[in-house]
């Protein structure tokens, strides 16, 4: 019988101890270009020059938390202190990020529905500013216990605020709300969820000193911002809606625009043209998208669907189709810090500051050309919808 068990062993492991071997003789013909998957005549093509850039030199690190709406709104505020000032200030991403898990402690313990998320927007970081402040960069003011941006503490503090909310929704299932003891529950909920995260985070400064200048954080973005008073505005782009055997197939339709925020609809060629003139004034745009990373190279920092091989003819379906039919990719948050013109003024390429730090992408920036921004944007958030206004016809 041991014999036996030996010779099926044998039987069954050449096989599986062949197969790595030819497959890597196929694998090691294919050419440098051709592992990375770019298209050779397409990289031989890609200059990273723009003719309309704004001086943009911090790039940060999300290092795994989904805080790149944090990370994009701050660098375009960092940008405006620049423009301003030719200071480079870097403001806390870390501070932003508590004051929001503090938001969502509240939310969270309201209803057994609602979870603690990493995830936000450009108008939500404009609503944490406004109501908590701002506070530097400046390990000396304050820097957290551990770093929970990092794997794996992002995930395990977000988890560990989740549980704890269960736990007090579990405990007060029998009880009606706003009873005192609903409320005790509560309470006491509340003051632990805090309490996991100050482990992280340590004390919040509520008061420091800047060039010999004592501010609250609330003080300290108000003076940075100066007397500005922007109008911003959140534009989504239009939406070919479903009709047909499409439309009898699936009940979704196109989104409503946010009702908390002034927002629109607007053509690509209108989107476009908000995005230049923001340059031009020396404010960059807040882009979020659909992150699809199949026509991403992360070596180049190059986004474009023409820049690999694909199928003859192919063409991703319209985001609503997406929407409606397909789980799309999770959604990403950017900075808009240059344009690359053609001939006719119309945009060629982005370039965009990314939150992944500067091993990653082109120096931590990347090259989001046309084709990737026609198909996979959602959305910018300009600061001043007035200057960018697009002329009417």
């Amino acid at each position: 019988m041991n014999m036996l068990w030996v010779l099926l062993l044998l039987v069954f492991a050449l096989p599986i101890r062949a197969f790595p071997g030819r497959c890597m003789k196929d694998f090691q013909k294919l050419s440098a270009t051709e592992l990375r998957y770019l298209d050779p005549a397409f990289l031989k093509q890609h200059r990273p020059g723009y003719n309309l850039e704004l001086k943009n030199e911090q790039v940060s690190d999300q290092c795994g938390y989904g805080s790149c709406w944090i990370h994009a709104r701050l660098s375009h505020i960092e940008q405006g202190i620049r423009q301003k000032t030719g200071s480079e200030v870097k403001m806390s991403r870390h501070y932003l990020i508590v004051q929001s898990l503090l938001d969502r402690i509240e939310d969270v313990l309201e209803s057994p529905i609602q979870t603690i998320t990493q995830g936000g927007n450009a108008h939500y970081a404009d609503q944490l500013i406004r109501r908590y402040g701002l506070i530097p960069d400046d390990p000396s003011l304050w820097k957290p216990r551990i770093n929970f941006e990092k794997s794996p503490h992002a995930g395990r503090l977000v988890y560990f605020l989740n549980t704890r909310a269960a736990q007090f929704h579990r405990d007060a299932k029998d009880l009606v709300p706003e009873s005192k003891a609903y409320l005790d529950l509560q309470d006491q909920a509340r003051k632990d969820m805090r309490s996991i995260l100050k482990t992280y985070t340590g004390p919040i400064p509520k008061k420091f000193e800047v060039g010999g200048n004592s501010y609250t954080p609330r003080q300290f973005a108000k003076a940075i911002s100066g007397p500005y008073a922007p109008k911003p505005l959140w534009i989504f782009p239009e939406v070919e809606p479903l009709a047909g055997n499409l439309k009898r197939e699936s009940s979704v339709g196109p989104a409503p625009l946010p009702s908390y925020a002034k927002s629109s609809r607007e053509s690509l060629d209108k989107i476009e043209t908000r995005i230049i003139r923001a340059l031009q004034k020396g404010q960059t745009v807040t882009l979020s998208f659909e992150n699809n990373t199949l026509f991403v190279d992360r070596e180049t920092g190059i986004m474009s669907i023409d820049a690999f091989n694909t199928p003859a003819g192919f063409v991703p379906p319209p985001r609503l189709y997406r929407d409606a039919f397909f789980h799309g990719s999770g959604h990403h948050a950017v900075d808009i810090v240059g344009v690359d013109l053609d001939a006719q003024g119309k945009i060629v390429k982005l370039k965009i500051k990314n939150s992944w730090g500067t091993e990653s992408g082109d120096g931590g920036f990347y090259h989001m050309y046309r084709d990737y921004f026609e198909h996979f944007m959602s959305s910018i958030y300009v600061s001043d919808s007035e200057i960018t206004r697009p002329s009417q016809p």
